[in-house]
């Protein structure tokens, strides 16, 4: 269990169970999901977490981050799970209210989840 699922595009989820026949993996794009990731060229920190629509979004990013739309989000390594550098996803949209803490982050994820097979 909580051994990284990845496919030749990046990271997939995590194996939450396992059984003889089969193992349960939890999505990154799952509400349940949460990746510590990197902006790849700024090395900015957040939290890649499921929006259970597909897509994903890069919380907890402070608004001093050098994001921009078209950026690579990668794992961190943090959290033992994914190693470090697995392709997450590409920045969709950033949201920077000056009402708010952090910046709203849109990723659109690595994996075309609609081809995965077992």
């Amino acid at each position: 269990m909580n051994m990284p699922v990845v496919n030749s595009e990046g990271g997939v989820g995590r194996v939450v169970s396992v059984s003889p026949n089969y193992a349960q993996v939890l999505l990154i794009t799952d509400q349940n999901s949460a990746v510590d990731g990197l902006v790849q060229r700024s090395r900015g920190r957040g939290m890649v977490k499921g929006m259970g629509s597909g897509e994903c979004y890069f919380d907890y990013v402070i608004k001093t981050c050098d994001i921009k739309r078209g950026d690579t989000i990668v794992t961190s390594g943090l959290g033992r799970i994914f190693p470090k550098g697995l392709y997450l996803g590409i920045v969709k949209e950033i949201n920077d209210s000056p009402n708010k803490l952090f910046k709203d982050v849109r990723v659109t994820p690595a994996v075309d989840f609609s081809k995965l097979e077992e």
